[in-house]
């Protein structure tokens, strides 16, 4: 299959290299996701309040939104246990 989609592929073209293969590779996309997991929490905490306080809200409205905009981050682990605990039938039985 794989030879297949390189066999199509334009002769000019760049082929990534496998993250299997290459450790720089792998480094580099380990640090772009790990910055790209803390741009939403950032912009939740950061960003977001400032924004807000800025334009006029009072504190007790920034702190409101922001509690309820942290709600998902404060609820992963009772979600991760739900989510081990009941099983979806049509997606099958998760494999840990």
């Amino acid at each position: 299959m794989a030879q297949l989609i390189t066999a199509n592929a334009p002769a000019n073209t760049a082929q990534l290299p496998a993250l299997s293969e290459h450790k720089v590779a792998r480094f580099a996309a380990i640090i772009v996701l790990y910055f790209l997991q803390g741009v939403p929490l950032g912009l939740t905490l950061v960003a977001l309040p400032g924004w807000l306080a800025e334009s006029g809200a009072t504190p007790v409205q920034v702190g409101g939104f922001v509690g309820i905009a942290m709600l998902p981050w404060s609820t992963k682990l009772l979600n991760g246990l739900v989510m081990d605990r009941f099983t979806f039938k049509p997606m099958g039985r998760r494999r840990s």
